[in-house]
C-alpha cells in the first residue's frame, strides 16, 4: 500500500501528525543504500528447482497478507501502514549506522537479508563480525538481527520466544537461504549459500525515542540529498545531525538488547556445545564494545530505559 492512497483520505483514516510521519519514514527508506540479495543472483549455489520453489513461496506468502490488508477497514490499513513503514526505516537506519559509523563496532559488517528471509524467516539483516587479526583463520560469527519499533509486547515476546525456540532446540535452528558474506577467506573468496544455525536477536526502540531518531535522520537524508545547494547554516545543521547520529544513545540501547538476550541463551538447560561456544564469542565481542562505547557515546535515561528492553527483561 502506498503512501499516495491516503492523501484524500479523511482525518479519520490518517492525522495530520501521521502524514508527516509517513512522509518522514518514506524518505529514510528510499535513501537505503545496502540492497538485498536477489534470489536469481544464486543460480550457481542453487538449482533453478530450489529457486523457484522459493519464489513461489514467497509470492504465495506476499499474496497472503495483500489480500489480508485488502480486507481491513481502511483506517486500521493507515495504521498497519505506519507500523510497517516504521519498521522498514527502521532497518535502514541501523543498517546505514551500522555500516558507515559503527553502531556495533568497528569489526560489525552488516548485510540485508533476501527478500525471502526477510518474509518467510523475519530476519532483517545479517551482522558478521570480522577477526581481530589479519592472520587469523576466518570463522564466520554472524549475528541474524531482527529490527522492531512497535511496543506490543505480544509481538516482541513472539519474536524472542521464537529465537529462545530454534537455540534451545525445540524448532529447526535459524537458518539463511540466500547470503554472501561480506568477508572474504583466508583464499580472497566470499562465501555464498546458506548460512546454518546462525544466532537471532531482536533489536528495538519505540516511542519517543525512535520518533525523535528518525526525525533527525529524515532530516539528513532530505540536506543530503540538496547536495551542494545547501547553504552554510544548513551545512552546520547537516555535519550536527551526523556528529548526533554517529554517537546516538539508541547503540547503547541496542548494544544492551543483545547482551541480555545472548545471556539469556547461555541460561537455556542442555545448549548445545556448538551454540554455547558461538553466543559466547558474540558475547565476548558486545560486551568489548559495550566498554569501548563506554565513555564516547552520551548517556541518556530515556533511551536506554527504552519501554522494548523493559520487555525485554519480562520474557528473558
Amino acid at each position: 500500500m502506498k503512501i499516495e492512497n491516503f492523501k484524500g483520505s479523511s482525518d479519520s483514516d490518517i492525522s495530520p501528525e501521521d502524514m508527516v510521519r509517513l512522509n518522514n519514514l518514506t524518505i529514510i527508506i528510499k535513501s537505503e543504500r545496502i540492497d538485498r540479495p536477489n534470489m536469481g543472483d544464486f543460480a550457481d549455489t542453487f538449482t533453478p528447482e530450489k529457486i523457484a520453489d522459493d519464489q513461489r513461496r514467497l509470492s504465495r506468502i506476499k499474496s497472503r497478507i495483500k489480500e489480508e490488508n485488502r480486507r481491513l477497514p481502511q483506517k486500521e490499513k493507515a495504521q498497519k501502514l505506519l507500523q510497517k513503514s516504521k519498521g522498514e526505516a527502521l532497518e535502514v537506519v541501523v543498517g546505514q549506522s551500522i555500516e558507515l559509523r559503527d553502531w556495533l563496532g568497528s569489526r560489525a559488517m552488516v548485510q540485508r537479508t533476501s527478500e525471502y528471509d526477510d518474509i518467510v524467516n523475519g530476519v532483517d539483516a545479517i551482522v558478521e563480525f570480522t577477526p581481530d587479526f589479519e592472520d587469523e583463520e576466518v570463522q564466520r560469527i554472524a549475528l541474524a538481527v531482527d529490527a522492531y519499533s512497535g511496543t506490543s509486547p505480544r509481538i516482541l515476546e513472539q519474536k524472542i520466544r521464537k529465537n529462545i525456540d530454534k537455540i534451545n532446540g525445540n524448532t529447526d535452528p535459524m537458518r539463511i537461504e540466500y547470503f554472501e558474506s561480506q568477508i572474504p577467506d583466508n583464499n580472497g573468496n566470499r562465501y555464498k549459500g546458506p548460512l546454518e544455525e546462525v544466532i537471532p536477536v531482536v533489536i528495538g526502540v519505540s516511542g519517543q525515542n525512535v520518533e525523535d531518531l528518525f526525525e533527525d535522520f529524515a532530516k539528513l537524508v532530505r540536506l543530503r540529498k540538496r547536495g551542494g545547494e545547501i547553504n552554510k547554516r544548513e551545512k552546520e545543521l547537516k555535519r550536527s545531525l551526523e556528529q548526533k547520529i554517529t554517537i546516538h544513545p539508541v547503540q547503547r540501547l541496542f548494544l544492551k538488547e543483545i547482551q541480555l538476550q545472548l545471556k539469556g541463551y547461555l541460561n537455556i538447560p542442555g545448549l548445545r556445545s556448538s551454540t554455547e561456544e558461538e553466543v559466547r564469542d558474540i558475547l565476548e565481542i558486545i560486551e568489548q564494545i559495550l566498554e569501548e562505547k563506554r565513555d564516547s557515546i552520551p548517556h541518556s535515561k530515556d533511551v536506554e530505559n527504552d519501554r522494548i528492553l523493559e520487555m525485554m527483561k519480562n520474557v528473558i
